[in-house]
Protein backbone atom coordinates (compact mmCIF):
# COMPACT_ATOMS: atom_id res chain seq x y z
CA UNK A 1 0.00 0.00 0.00
CA UNK A 2 1.13 3.53 -0.59
CA UNK A 3 0.40 6.51 1.05
CA UNK A 4 -1.16 8.12 -2.23
CA UNK A 5 -3.90 6.96 -4.60
CA UNK A 6 -4.20 7.03 -8.44
CA UNK A 7 -7.11 9.47 -9.37
CA UNK A 8 -8.35 6.70 -12.26
CA UNK A 9 -8.72 2.94 -11.99
CA UNK A 10 -5.59 1.24 -14.09
CA UNK A 11 -3.95 -2.06 -14.30
CA UNK A 12 -1.15 -0.93 -12.49
CA UNK A 13 0.89 -4.48 -13.52
CA UNK A 14 0.03 -3.79 -17.14
CA UNK A 15 0.98 -0.42 -17.01
CA UNK A 16 4.83 -1.05 -14.79
CA UNK A 17 5.32 -3.97 -18.11
CA UNK A 18 4.95 -1.39 -20.45
CA UNK A 19 7.08 0.68 -19.01
CA UNK A 20 9.83 -1.81 -18.81
CA UNK A 21 9.16 -2.65 -22.15
CA UNK A 22 9.63 1.02 -23.56
CA UNK A 23 12.69 0.93 -21.68
CA UNK A 24 14.42 -2.18 -22.65
CA UNK A 25 13.61 -1.38 -26.31
CA UNK A 26 14.49 2.42 -26.37
CA UNK A 27 18.26 1.21 -24.66
CA UNK A 28 18.27 -2.36 -25.45
CA UNK A 29 17.97 -3.60 -22.07
CA UNK A 30 17.50 -7.07 -20.77
CA UNK A 31 15.63 -7.62 -17.57
CA UNK A 32 16.82 -9.08 -15.13
CA UNK A 33 18.51 -7.31 -13.48
CA UNK A 34 18.14 -3.96 -14.17
CA UNK A 35 20.02 -1.01 -13.25
CA UNK A 36 17.06 1.02 -11.73
CA UNK A 37 19.30 4.13 -11.04
CA UNK A 38 19.66 4.17 -14.98
CA UNK A 39 16.38 3.98 -15.78
CA UNK A 40 14.74 6.71 -13.28
CA UNK A 41 17.53 8.46 -15.17
CA UNK A 42 16.79 7.27 -18.99
CA UNK A 43 12.99 7.35 -18.78
CA UNK A 44 11.91 9.15 -15.95
CA UNK A 45 14.78 12.04 -15.49
CA UNK A 46 14.39 11.94 -11.67
CA UNK A 47 18.22 12.06 -9.74
CA UNK A 48 18.31 9.37 -7.42
CA UNK A 49 19.64 10.90 -4.28
CA UNK A 50 20.71 9.34 -0.44
CA UNK A 51 20.43 11.12 3.06
CA UNK A 52 20.46 9.57 6.21
CA UNK A 53 17.50 11.13 7.68
CA UNK A 54 15.05 12.07 4.39
CA UNK A 55 12.15 13.68 6.74
CA UNK A 56 13.90 16.98 6.43
CA UNK A 57 14.20 16.72 2.63
CA UNK A 58 10.36 15.95 2.47
CA UNK A 59 9.46 18.60 4.86
CA UNK A 60 8.19 16.65 7.60
CA UNK A 61 11.24 17.01 10.16
CA UNK A 62 12.78 14.14 11.96
CA UNK A 63 9.79 12.65 13.67
CA UNK A 64 8.29 10.39 10.62
CA UNK A 65 10.58 7.71 9.66
CA UNK A 66 10.86 7.02 5.93
CA UNK A 67 12.36 4.69 3.24
CA UNK A 68 11.97 6.91 0.05
CA UNK A 69 10.72 9.97 -0.78
CA UNK A 70 9.44 11.27 -4.76
CA UNK A 71 10.12 14.92 -5.08
CA UNK A 72 8.71 15.22 -8.74
CA UNK A 73 9.19 19.43 -8.88
CA UNK A 74 12.71 18.81 -8.01
CA UNK A 75 12.94 15.33 -10.49
CA UNK A 76 14.03 13.92 -7.36
CA UNK A 77 13.85 10.33 -5.50
CA UNK A 78 15.63 10.01 -1.92
CA UNK A 79 16.35 6.76 -0.63
CA UNK A 80 17.77 6.03 3.28
CA UNK A 81 21.48 6.07 3.13
CA UNK A 82 21.54 3.45 5.94
CA UNK A 83 19.34 0.76 4.04
CA UNK A 84 20.73 -2.31 2.78
CA UNK A 85 21.26 -2.09 -1.20
CA UNK A 86 18.43 -4.80 -2.58
CA UNK A 87 16.00 -2.44 -0.05
CA UNK A 88 17.37 0.99 -1.44
CA UNK A 89 17.15 -0.47 -4.92
CA UNK A 90 13.30 -1.34 -4.65
CA UNK A 91 12.22 1.91 -3.01
CA UNK A 92 13.93 3.54 -6.44
CA UNK A 93 11.73 0.91 -8.49
CA UNK A 94 8.91 2.05 -5.72
CA UNK A 95 8.88 5.58 -6.43
CA UNK A 96 9.76 5.40 -9.64
CA UNK A 97 5.92 3.22 -10.29
CA UNK A 98 4.92 6.43 -8.16
CA UNK A 99 5.72 9.12 -10.68
CA UNK A 100 4.64 6.63 -13.76
CA UNK A 101 1.44 5.70 -12.80
CA UNK A 102 -0.12 8.40 -10.88
CA UNK A 103 2.32 11.25 -9.71
CA UNK A 104 0.36 14.93 -10.22
CA UNK A 105 3.48 16.93 -9.54
CA UNK A 106 2.68 16.31 -5.32
CA UNK A 107 5.52 15.10 -3.43
CA UNK A 108 5.38 11.16 -2.33
CA UNK A 109 6.83 10.10 0.92
CA UNK A 110 6.62 6.18 1.99
CA UNK A 111 7.49 4.62 5.05
CA UNK A 112 9.04 1.52 5.11
CA UNK A 113 5.59 0.04 6.03
CA UNK A 114 4.31 1.42 2.56
CA UNK A 115 7.50 0.21 0.51
CA UNK A 116 6.90 -3.52 1.52
CA UNK A 117 9.24 -6.50 -0.35
CA UNK A 118 7.67 -9.76 -1.84
CA UNK A 119 9.83 -12.52 0.30
CA UNK A 120 11.43 -14.64 -2.60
Amino acid sequence: RSTTFSPAPMDEVAAAREALARFCTAYAASVPPLDVEELAASLCRLRVQAADDLGPIAGVGSVVQLSGVLLPARWEIWVRRDEPAPRRRFTVAHEIGHHLLHSDGSAVLCRPADVETAEA
